[in-house]
């Protein structure tokens, strides 16, 4: 699992309601279904809008890259959709775990200092330089990750959640 997230609240108006959900239940699932919801739709919204509060710009280095796969302009960490798609939630009787299913979720999420995971060899191909030098294959020692990688942290529950979270308890209680 890449990132997961525990998230308890001080709200003592939504302490009181998860008290209600499980005294008619006896379960908090229901509730964490409804807070899961809310919470992933919150996630998503951070990707669409490049974070909240907003993610550092990218390198210079990785918008050439982006440009040269047709995927730039675009949007901060949705090069192929495959960290947003991982994104899921699963509620139990007592909580409701949000995880991030993908191998590079933590590193993007914390960020990670230049060689952070260490060195190896990697081949290169053999090219020509703009200058027509030609270089032939080789291999080299490379950093993992081979640049600062920033912190764009995008499984944060926002300010703005806690009221949805609470009136959408206030009506699930009121239609149970």
């Amino acid at each position: 699992m890449g990132v997961q997230i525990s998230i308890s609240t001080e709200s003592k108006e939504v302490t009181d309601l998860l008290h209600q959900v499980l005294a008619k239940f006896g379960d908090l699932t229901p509730a964490m279904q409804i807070i899961g919801e809310i919470v992933h739709a919150s996630i998503m919204r951070n990707f669409e809008t490049g974070g909240r509060p907003a993610w550092r710009n990218l390198s210079e280095a990785t918008i050439a890259r982006r440009e040269r796969e047709k995927k730039w302009p675009g949007q901060i960490l949705v090069r192929t959709g495959e960290l947003m798609r991982g994104i899921s939630y699963k509620a139990g009787p007592d909580s409701v775990t949000l995880s991030a299913n993908s191998i590079k979720a933590a590193t993007l999420h914390f960020g990670a200092r230049k060689g952070r995971f260490g060195q190896r060899a990697v081949r290169v191909r053999a090219f020509t330089r703009k200058d027509g030098v030609k270089v032939k294959s080789h291999t080299r020692q490379a950093s993992f990750p081979w640049g600062d990688i920033p912190a764009r942290n995008f499984m944060v529950v926002q300010p703005e959640d806690w009221p949805e979270i609470t009136e959408a308890l206030k009506e699930f209680l009121a239609k149970a």
